[in-house]
């Protein structure tokens, strides 16, 4: 089951935006597993390719553009450590500076709607 953040209206794990406002919905609370979620606002979390220390690296298509990339998710359990936080967004930085044609480049890394229980940070990768 899904909610909407805005209106608290309920809906099946098929849908992914809210009916009456748009709103992209979130999965029940204390759900782990983001396939099938927004995330971002902007993509559609398809299915999980790995995790590790840091958190889980999701297979994900963008809405708008069609675009397969890779999301990295950081675990819940470090979202309030000042150290793993600089240590990921430093990760992202490094990354889009690498350019070449077999490498994903790195699109973006932010921490979405403070004070969500979803929030989480993220980075996005673009696939070829």
């Amino acid at each position: 089951m899904k909610l909407c953040t805005a209106c608290g209206a309920e809906y099946g794990d098929e849908i992914l935006f809210c009916q009456r406002d748009g709103t992209p919905l979130r999965g029940a609370e204390g759900a782990k597993d983001l396939v099938g979620q927004v995330v971002a606002d902007r993509y559609h979390i398809q299915k999980l390719l790995g995790e590790g220390g840091m958190g889980q690296v999701y297979l994900a298509e963008h809405l708008k553009m069609g675009r397969r990339c890779a999301i990295k998710i950081m675990a819940q359990s470090m979202m309030n450590d000042a150290d793993a936080i600089s240590r990921f967004n430093r990760e992202a930085a490094n990354a889009s500076r690498i350019s070449h044609p077999t490498s994903a480049r790195s699109t973006f890394s932010e921490r979405p709607k403070t004070g969500s229980s979803t929030s989480r940070w993220s980075s996005s990768r673009g696939t070829a």
